[in-house]
């Protein structure tokens, strides 16, 4: 029997995103310092978060190594190719933890089946239980950055959420998740060829091409 989900077309990734500064930035500068473009990298403060405009598959918040906080950064606009390099060399050297801090949706559009709108009320709870240390933050496949797995007093459909996997398979739109991480990959690559001589190692973090895993897993 034909898979049905296999066949059909899934919406365009993360559209529409919303503009403008999200409702809740003024509230969350109180956890940590906001980073716009790289002059606002603050290598003394203890955590950094980085706003990202996003309606699909990315997580609302998630902690960041640098190349992935480099990357993120240039995508939202806040770095040129000049810019870049300087700015992953920063991140390398940051002692505090750095955060994605989602402006948007998960799994949108709005209207879509299981879509989650984000709020300050839950990346600010997020925010102080890991400074409290009380967050189980693991690898998400999908963007190798970290995604709070669980987060005392945060129930479904905010603790789905927090695991966009979760959120789209409980609503079935696995193969749309799929589909959205790929084009999510490749759009970060093709914005930073189109930047000029964009470090390697950020590159690399867009997890495009696809490379091969091996065969190992036959064994």
């Amino acid at each position: 029997m034909a898979d049905p989900y296999a066949e059909r077309k899934a919406p365009a990734a993360g559209s529409p995103a919303p503009g403008g500064a999200p409702p809740w930035l003024e509230a969350l500068e109180a956890h940590c310092a906001i980073v716009r473009r790289a002059a606002d990298i603050d290598p003394a403060a203890p955590r950094l978060g980085i706003v990202y405009p996003d309606a699909g598959v990315l997580a609302p918040i998630a902690r960041l190594r640098a190349d992935l906080a480099a990357l993120l950064l240039a995508d939202a606009g806040g770095l040129n190719g000049h810019d870049l390099a300087a700015a992953l060399t920063v991140f390398t050297g940051y002692q505090g933890k750095i955060y994605l801090l989602k402006h948007g949706f998960v799994a949108g559009p709005q209207g879509a089946d299981g879509c989650f709108t984000v709020d300050g009320s839950l990346l600010s709870t997020v925010l102080k239980a890991d400074v409290a240390g009380a967050v189980r933050w693991e690898r998400d496949p999908d963007f190798g950055y970290e995604v709070a797995a669980m987060v005392p007093g945060v129930e479904a459909p905010a603790a789905d959420a927090l695991l966009p996997r979760l959120l789209y398979g409980h609503h079935d739109r696995v193969y749309e998740h799929a589909e959205h991480v790929a084009e999510t990959r490749e759009r970060w690559h093709v914005g930073l060829t189109g930047r000029g001589q964009a470090p390697a190692e950020v590159l690399a973090a867009t997890g495009w091409p696809p490379r091969p895993t091996g065969t190992a897993w036959k064994d």
